[in-house]
């Protein structure tokens, strides 16, 4: 054991020697560790010859690189363990920094150790966190750091060595500089340089810069500073500063105080950290974030991303605890903290944390909300509305990407509604307090429209340019949802929570409506709905259907219920070719901001006064209940109609069941020809020779 020490200390002093004679500054470090053997090693770190011959020519030290600015060293530490190699990599990628030559060190547990030189007169601390912009395996080593030297003995016998100690050390990369976070009370004007953050993902990145700067010893007031001049220098569109204000108080709540030692403990601090910005939907079995306006699906991964910041933020904590055991217990803790399974056990936990775990019924539930781009607008019943910030509490799942503007105008559109409908004030101004109740989250009139006619007309116009203006609120619809016979998982329907138009185009000719279907999703009653591979969960329609064919659909003339509801507007204007512009639908949509107002004043009308559809719209739906009454068909060519006539009721039904199948249309059952009958106001008797219909008689072609 002797001899091994031995030969360890003076191969040690060796290379402590030529580590001063390049002008490092080093001291003693425990013997095959990585802990400083003396207190106040900072102080004491030195070049001094002397005094490393006395230090590394008696005990076997490893030696300890001092780094920082007072030494000119920064060193990069890629551990090949936690994907060091090929984050360093990609990091070199993404920052745009070419291949590096600088002096080298292979360290005993196999990574690497890159030596830069600082610039002179730096005016601020330079320290980087652990790992460095994210990029697992990759720390900086600079202020209030130390690295292991070559000479020095690794835990598990592997020697610290230059890979080739005549490579020259070369300056930092400006870029990775620019990266460095600043100590506390100097500037911190850098976070406002970089690239433009675009919307969906300016409240992680701000509250990413919030928490950086937040853990490195800046005070609230200074990192709301910093934010705010990042939030105005590169958001595009800046948030608002309320949002700002959320977002560096949830920074400061996200800071560690402790290190949660279980899947359990570390489930509970989490949960904390991003109530009021993520929730678990059980029935979409997915996360849902706050993007700064509304409740986002979770594509892109962003709470997976969350915890693993917040992970790597634990071990930066641990990593800076002054009491050296509690250092090494609770960074062990916090490193298998990060561990895959472990991360994914943690997020499976979190989901049944408090507030966290939302229904989906939970989203929604504001008819008289709408977002748009630049806010909220809420719609009083009265017709006034309030044009207020975005707020997380309102729970939206949807927005309409086009900014308010009550003096926008939209001079293409009103020429094009005033073509489309022939100069009719009245039925333009029904279509305005149609389109504008669909805007909304109401359902109280239980109505759908049809919009009908052959030929070019404008209908399709009409509710693209509608459709665009309304975003997320709007969506299209398959014909064939809405036509009897569909079953199965219907996604199609469960697609529509939280919609408030939706259109579909093209219904089969002679299709019927599914109107059991059409009244409940027109009514108030909640709908029970599903995804594939998802939960069942109920939801209250909000969706106003719109439907643009070139013939009428089939329908039941006697169901009440759903003529009651039906609303066709005819499209009667056929645009000739010369009156064609295919720019029509483009120069319409740089028109969203006129559109939206005019949508929003149509809202305010239908509050005010209600739909009433106009003689004309009255007129439509009475020709068109009449041209599919079968029914009454049947009787008016096949029947006479008198007080004192009688006729068998089988008798009837027979010859009604043989002309509805030479006429094409589909059998009725005798309780669906009773029933409708009876509407009709014809009377059933029972008599010797059976049950007979009074007040008509079968006489065909007369």
């Amino acid at each position: 054991m002797h001899d091994l020490c031995s030969v360890e200390t003076n191969s040690t002093l060796t290379a402590a020697l030529d580590l001063i004679r390049r002008g490092f500054k080093i001291f003693p470090a425990r013997a095959r560790d990585k802990v400083p053997a003396l207190s106040g090693w900072q102080e004491h770190a030195t070049t001094n010859e002397d005094q490393i011959r006395e230090w590394f020519s008696r005990d076997g030290y490893n030696i300890g690189v001092k780094t920082g600015r007072d030494t000119g060293l920064l060193v990069v530490d890629i551990d090949p363990k936690n994907g060091g190699d090929e984050s360093w990599e990609q990091l070199k990628a993404d920052l745009g920094i070419a291949d590096i030559l600088t002096l080298t060190c292979r360290t005993g547990g196999g990574g690497r150790h890159l030596y830069f030189a600082l610039p002179s007169g730096l005016p601020h601390r330079v320290k980087g966190p652990a790992p460095f912009m994210g990029y697992a395996g990759v720390d900086i080593r600079a202020d209030g750091n130390l690295v292991i030297g070559p000479g020095s003995v690794h835990s598990n016998g592997g020697r610290y060595e230059f890979v080739d100690p005549a490579i020259p050390i070369a300056t930092v990369p400006d870029v990775i500089l620019q990266n460095l976070v600043p100590s506390p009370g100097k500037s911190v004007s850098g976070a406002a340089a970089g690239a433009s953050i675009p919307e969906g993902s300016r409240n992680t990145n701000l509250h990413r810069e919030a928490t950086r700067l937040r853990l490195h010893g800046l005070a609230q007031d200074e990192v709301l500073a910093a934010i705010n001049q990042m939030n105005q220098g590169r958001c595009r569109p800046p948030l608002p500063d309320g949002e700002v204000e959320r977002l560096v108080k949830s920074a400061f709540d996200w800071v560690p105080t402790v290190i949660p030692t279980t899947h359990i403990e570390a489930a509970e601090h989490f949960g904390k950290l991003i109530r009021g910005y993520a929730s678990w939907v059980p029935e979409e079995k997915t996360w849902r974030v706050f993007d700064g306006r509304v409740w986002q699906k979770d594509i892109t991964g962003d709470v997976e991303r969350r915890i693993k910041g917040w992970v790597k933020l634990l071990i930066e904590h641990a990593e800076a605890l002054p009491d050296l055991d509690l250092r090494k217990s609770l960074s062990k803790v916090a490193r298998r903290l990060g561990q895959g399974r472990d991360i994914a056990a943690v997020l499976n936990l979190t989901k049944s944390e408090p507030e966290i775990s939302w229904s989906r019924t939970s989203f929604d539930q504001h008819a008289d909300l709408i977002s748009v781009s630049n806010g909220v607008l809420r719609f009083a019943a009265s017709g006034e509305i309030e044009f207020r910030q975005h707020r997380p509490e309102d729970l939206l799942t949807k927005n309409l990407d086009v900014e308010f503007n009550a003096a926008a105008e939209a001079p293409t559109w009103h020429r094009f509604l005033t073509r489309t409908f022939d100069n009719d004030a009245e039925m333009i101004a029904f279509v305005k307090r149609a389109a504008g109740y669909s805007m909304l989250g109401e359902v109280r009139e239980q109505i759908f429209f049809i919009g009908y006619g052959i030929g070019r007309n404008g209908k399709n116009t009409f509710i693209d340019a509608i459709a665009h203006v309304l975003g997320a609120y709007a969506r299209t619809v398959a014909s064939g949802s809405f036509l009897k016979g569909k079953s199965g998982i219907r996604s199609d329907i469960a697609s529509l929570a939280g919609v408030r138009f939706a259109y579909t185009s093209e219904i089969p000719e002679g299709q019927s409506f599914d109107a059991a279907l059409l009244k409940s999703l027109t009514g108030d009653a909640k709908i029970s709905a599903r995804f594939l591979f998802g939960n069942e969960f109920e939801f209250s329609p909000t969706a106003k259907h719109w439907f643009v064919t070139n013939y009428l659909p089939e329908a039941d003339a006697e169901d009440y219920g759903l003529w009651r509801r039906l609303i066709p507007i005819p499209f009667k204007i056929v645009i000739p070719d010369e009156e064609t512009d295919p720019l029509l639908l483009d120069k319409l949509r740089a028109e969203a901001p006129g559109i939206l107002r005019w949508l929003v004043e149509g809202a305010q009308d239908w509050l005010k006064s209600g739909i009433v559809p106009p003689a004309s719209i009255r007129d439509a739906r009475q020709s068109y209940r009449q041209d599919v009454d079968v029914l009454g068909a049947f009787l008016t060519e096949e029947c006479k109609q008198a007080d004192e006539l009688q006729v068998g009721a089988s008798e009837l039904f027979q010859h009604f069941r043989f002309w509805t199948r030479s006429q094409g249309h589909p059998d009725w059952s005798m309780r669906k020809f009773k029933e409708n009958l009876l509407r009709k106001h014809f009377r059933q008797r029972k008599t010797n020779k059976g049950q007979v219909w009074h007040g008509l008689r079968w006489e065909p072609g007369r």
